[in-house]
């Protein structure tokens, strides 16, 4: 599919021609202002779905956060209780 430009400011233009010509240096792969044209509404599409996919992850990063947190105070109850025990089978008294 070719996208037509019609209507557009010759700068503009001249700013996207000289954008291909940076990702084809960059990548060693030729782009026309076509690719890059297309490429940019492509990221336009897909963009509420990468934010959609961010917030989510973002979500699931606190839960796991959260959910360690509470690990780690468990873990250092039963630790301290732990403590405790052995404490009070050796000596037969709490310290």
């Amino acid at each position: 599919m070719d996208v037509r430009l019609r209507g557009v400011a010759p700068e503009n233009v001249r700013h996207l021609e000289r954008r291909a010509e940076e990702l084809t240096e960059k990548t060693g792969v030729k782009w026309t202002r076509n690719d890059y044209v297309k490429l940019l509404i492509g990221e336009d599409f897909n963009k509420p779905l990468e934010i959609y996919k961010q917030n989510k992850f973002d979500v699931a990063c606190d839960n796991v956060s959260q959910t360690l947190e509470e690990q780690s105070k468990v873990m250092n109850e039963f630790i301290a209780v732990q403590q405790k025990i052995l404490t009070l089978m050796l000596y037969g008294e709490d310290e």
